[in-house]
């Protein structure tokens, strides 16, 4: 999400280490070397689908939703939300089974509890 507008600024870096230490309880070193792994990667479209079928077919929804709560967050990381972020999150949510409606509650849940930036 953080490269889907070309550009992964200091901001969206310290925004995502914040993120995953929050969420899995890892250290900054262990962000770190994430990160650094996933850098450069570029994975194929078929991935992606496939990934994302595996989620829909085995997460319960609250766990689709808070999935999609974190990457609503991340593409607030840099407080631009960019068209190429928007259209990676609306395919993702539709591939999920996530509803417009559930969008529009993350993105208050997001603002809510001051987590957009």
């Amino acid at each position: 999400m953080a490269h889907a507008d070309d550009q992964f600024t200091d901001l969206e870096h310290t925004k995502i280490n914040f993120l995953l230490k929050k969420r899995f309880g890892i250290q900054d070193d262990e962000v770190e070397s994430l990160l650094v792994e996933c850098k450069d990667q570029i994975i194929p479209e078929t991935q992606v689908q496939e990934t994302l079928k595996f989620i829909d077919k085995n997460f319960y929804f609250d766990e689709k939703y808070d999935l999609m709560k974190y990457l609503y967050m991340l593409m607030l990381a840099d407080m631009d939300l960019s068209v190429h972020e928007v259209k990676l999150f609306t395919k993702i949510s539709v591939a999920l089974g996530i509803n417009k409606i559930a969008l529009e509650t993350i993105r208050k849940d997001v603002e809510r509890e001051g987590l957009q930036g």
